[in-house]
Parts: C-alpha cells; structure tokens; sequence
C-alpha cells in the first residue's frame, strides 16, 4: 500500500528561513522544525521512532541527501534510481511511489517556508524482534528530515586538506554501491581525519588502489584527462560524480575510469572531490602534497553551478 500524500497549501513565506529553527535541545542545530515521518508531519524534536526499530539496532537501512535548490530537487533522478536500487540490494520493500515521494519532500521543505536546503530521506526495514535475520514482511520506517545547505562559492570550490587513512575498503563489499545506514566505517575515517587536523581521507582498497574519501568522490586532473577510481573498486556511485562525469563529456574531455593508487598524486596536476552538498570541493594537499586549483577544474565547477541554477 503507497503511502498517503498529505498536501500542505497557503503557505506564506518567511524573509528569514533560519528562524524556522528550532531552539528545542534535542534538535539537530542544523535541522529544521517540521520532518515527515511515515505518511505525516510532525515536529522535528518531537518525532521518534522505534526502539525496536532495525535502522537504529543494527543500520538496516538506507539513506540519500538531496540539495534543493530554489525549491526544486536537483539531480533527483540519480538519487531516486539509487535509493531503488538499494531497496532492491537489501530486500527492503519499497512502498511508497516515486511521485509521492517527490511530494512529500516538497511539500516539507514548502511546510518550513524554505528555498535552499538539504533533505535526507531516510528509509530502515521497520522494528523487528532481536536477532539479524530480517523479519518477513517488515513495514518499512520513513523519515524525511530538512538541514542547511551550505553555501556555494561563485568563482570556484571550497579546499579541503585531506591524509591517507588507515582504513581499508574491501573492492568486493557488496554495500558500497549503496549509501547504507551503517556508517561505522566511514565515522572512523572522519574522526581519523580530525584528529590529524584535516578535513577528510582518502581510503584505499585492499589492492592499495584508491577508492574515495569518507564522503565523496575523487577526480585527478592529469596532463590532458581526467581520471577517477572505477566502479567496483570499493567506492559509492556518487551522484555528483556521475553529473561530472556527464559535463567532462559534454565539454570534450576525456575521462578515464581507471585504477589509481598513490602514485598518481605524483603525475595529477590536481584533485578534486564530488559530492552532493558542496558539489565540488578542490583537495589542496593530501599527505602534505600541495595541488593548485587547475583551469579545468574550475571549468568544470563553473559548468556544475550552471547546471544547479537550471535545475527545474
């Protein structure tokens, strides 16, 4: 059974978003006031789930971060094919259409008197008595929860200092390929990255082939390509990967899908990450090796910035 659409109409808008905030201590400071939590709209601190629920037991679930964008959701395509797709992959029921499920984000983020933000849509297999294996015919948990989105610089991408983390990325883990619930990995690499006093990490494969960082996706700029680490070397297929990999082609530039390790730092006249909240963010050094934002980097951003302003 599909969910209930619930439309929200008349709503007036608000000079200043950001007050729609919530003060209340349990809410996320970067949260918004309204979510939609299984076919309703409730009060972000005061919407809750399950303790038996197996999102939060065990990260049986599913995510996806959409940046809306004057209102609109941008790249929303990719992101709903992945959602499917890892719907599919964990044997999770997908009960909710496509159409309805565009509503209910607009209709929250129209509830909040918004215009530019980020929506997480969140999905787990529901509650379920102890143990791993999945209950047989589960109701699914939904949670659509509304954050800022941080602002995007015009002439080019936000730097980043990233290291070389210790972590490992098995090439053959099925659940890369899906933005899964359980995080523990890509937690570790962030906190790793912290504590060296940089932004990220790059993680590399049990092959010692490099797969991305704990949040996004990397492109090397070589002497006439570009170059980013194959699907099935142990990375997410980003959506804004894919966008880039799309605007590479339209502009003419060759794209290579191939393996990389360390030693293309040495030949890579740049780097750069993708991801859905900044789009592009230009690495400045890894490991301490310096990299200066390149022409075509910068082409690249500024084709990415038109592309989100034509979003529809």
């Amino acid at each position: 059974m599909e969910r209930e659409i619930i439309p929200i109409r008349s709503m007036t808008s608000l000079k200043n978003p950001e007050a729609l905030l919530s003060s209340n201590k349990h809410l996320q400071p970067d949260a918004y006031k309204w979510c939609w939590l299984n076919g309703s709209f409730i009060e972000s601190a005061n919407a809750s789930v399950s303790v038996f629920d197996r999102g939060y037991l065990y990260g049986d679930g599913l995510f996806e971060t959409i940046r809306i964008h004057g209102g609109k959701l941008f790249e929303w395509q990719r992101h709903w094919e992945r959602l499917k797709s890892g719907c599919e992959g964990l044997t999770i029921r997908l009960d909710i259409a496509e159409e309805a499920l565009k509503t209910n984000i607009l209709d929250l983020v129209q509830k909040n008197q918004l215009n530019e933000c980020m929506a997480r849509i969140q999905i787990s297999r529901g509650p379920g008595p102890r143990g791993y294996l999945p209950p047989e015919n589960a109701q699914a948990t939904w949670v659509i929860t509304l954050h800022s989105a941080p602002e995007l610089p015009l002439k080019q991408p936000q730097s980043w200092r990233v290291i070389l983390s210790r972590m490992r990325m098995p090439s053959h883990w099925e659940c890369a390929q899906w933005k899964t619930s359980n995080k523990l990995f890509q937690t570790f690499v962030k906190q790793e990255a912290k504590e060296a006093h940089a932004d990220d990490a790059i993680i590399l494969n049990e092959s010692g082939h490099i797969t991305e960082l704990s949040c996004a996706n990397l492109f090397f700029v070589m002497s006439d390509f570009l170059l980013t680490p194959p699907l099935g070397s142990g990375i997410l297929p980003g959506t804004t990967r894919a966008l880039i990999l799309d605007i590479a082609a339209q502009a003419g530039v060759d794209c290579k899908e191939a393996a990389c390790d360390m030693e293309t730092l040495h030949h890579a006249r740049s780097v750069f990450a993708t991801l859905t909240t900044f789009g592009m963010i230009h690495i400045d050094s890894i490991q301490g090796q310096r990299f200066d934002l390149h022409p075509l980097e910068q082409t690249i951003y500024k084709a990415y910035l038109k592309q989100l302003n034509a979003t529809k």
